[in-house]
């Protein structure tokens, strides 16, 4: 008697010799998918703690999100030709 796993495409000489191949894999698949799960959790609590640093740092040097797709910018200065450059930055951008 032929024992073949279609899960593995393999041969066995015995059922339990397969069926024990068989939940081995099962079990590896299984764990595989739970850290390649954990590992993209990892990669979007990063991305997230990215953005947020990053509009830490526009918020410092003086850019501004107003909305989630609109930026206005702050040169903290009082010379006009900043002020200037301020307005052209912000008409520019919206």
């Amino acid at each position: 008697m032929i024992i073949y796993s279609e899960i593995l495409d393999k041969t066995f000489d015995s059922v339990n010799e397969c069926l024990d191949a068989e939940i081995a894999y099962k079990k590896a698949e299984a764990e595989k998918k739970e850290a390649e799960e954990a590992r993209q959790a990892e990669i979007d609590k990063a991305y997230e703690e990215a953005i947020a640093a990053c509009d830490k740092y526009l918020e410092l040097v003086g850019i501004k999100n107003d909305d989630e797709d609109e930026y206005s910018f702050k040169i903290y200065s009082d010379d006009a030709d900043d002020k200037l450059f301020e307005t052209i930055l912000n008409v520019l951008f919206k």
